[in-house]
Formats: C-alpha cells, structure tokens, sequence
C-alpha cells in the first residue's frame, strides 16, 4: 500500500479558501425554490406596468444600479472572509459515511449564447446525519492526489472513513478527507 498524505491545518485552511473561491451548483431542489418566487414577481411586474407605468422604469433603473453594486459588496465580503480564514474556527472529526447519493439534472446556462449544461451533484451523508455536497475540485495543493467530485464519489463506500471539517457556528462540511489517502497530524 502507497503511503498516505499528510495533511496539515496549512492545508486544510488552503481547502477552505478553495471552497470560498468556487461557488456550490445549486440542487434541483434550490432551482424549483426560486422558480415560483420568480414567477410571481413576474406577475406582479406585469400588473403594476399596466397600473402606474412610471413606477416600472423607475423600479427598473433601480434594479439596474443595484445590481452592479450588490456584485461589488459580494466580491469585497468575500475577499475579506478569505482574509480572515483560520483553522480555529473549525471543527476537524473523524466520521464514517452513511450513504452516498448522486443527482443529475440539465441546467440552462449563459447569457446571450445560452446553451443546456449536464450537472452532476455528488453528496455524501455521514452517520451524524450531516451531508457533504463535494466540490468539483478537491485538495488543489496536493501532487498527488487531486481529486474531481466525480474521483471522490467513485472511490467512496459505505462505512469509509473520513477526516470532516466543520465550521463551528454552522456545522456546515466545509472539507473531507478520506482517510484511506490522507492522514491528519495536529
């Protein structure tokens, strides 16, 4: 057997910034959260440009300045968290792996060249009932092993071992390691 990975608090906050920088795909789940939502403010645009047509292209420019301005504050946040980002404000256990799931759905993606996407979504849930949805990227700083959410889901069974890292006020996964390649020294 190869040896396996050391990693470090120096590497687990790089995974973390990792995990910052690229945003999560959205669920089938999330898209029909804001599918209805999105219809009904749809609908009530429509209604108030036949009742007070001014209002809609003064709530239009608004819409228009704002969102440029929204960008910008969640890029500077965003780098400030990046900033701030300490292995101390983390839970790093030990847990063993429930049950590992897959979803695949198409998505609509792009502005004016729209075109239709596959988007797989790899999750893994873990005794203590917490789920993981694994990044398309994983473990960049590693030589060794870099790994694809899809490398991930392919090598992990029920009952593996993993090394999770937690963030302490949400419990939310940030990280896992599985504990076949990797080994955590404090």
């Amino acid at each position: 057997m190869s040896k396996k990975v050391v990693i470090t608090r120096a590497e687990i906050e790089k995974d973390i910034i990792n995990a910052l920088k690229q945003p999560q795909e959205m669920s089938k789940e999330a898209y029909k959260k804001l599918t209805i939502p999105s219809i009904i403010i749809a609908c009530l645009l429509i209604i108030i440009e036949f009742v007070y047509p001014i209002f809609i292209l003064w709530l239009l420019l608004a819409i228009l300045i704002s969102l440029p301005v929204i960008g910008i504050i969640s890029h500077f946040r965003l780098k400030h968290k990046i900033k701030r980002v300490s292995s101390d404000d983390y839970d790093i256990t030990i847990e063993t792996v429930h049950s590992i799931t897959e979803e695949h759905y198409r998505a609509e993606r792009g502005g004016k060249f729209r075109r239709t996407e596959l988007v797989n979504n790899y999750t893994i849930r873990f005794e203590n009932g917490k789920n993981w949805r694994v990044p398309k990227e994983n473990y960049p700083w590693s030589e060794k092993l870099r790994m694809s959410d899809l490398g991930i889901y392919k090598s992990t069974h029920r009952e593996d071992v993993f090394i999770v890292v937690t963030k302490k006020d949400t419990s939310e996964i940030v990280m896992a390691y599985h504990t076949d390649f990797f080994e955590y020294k404090k």
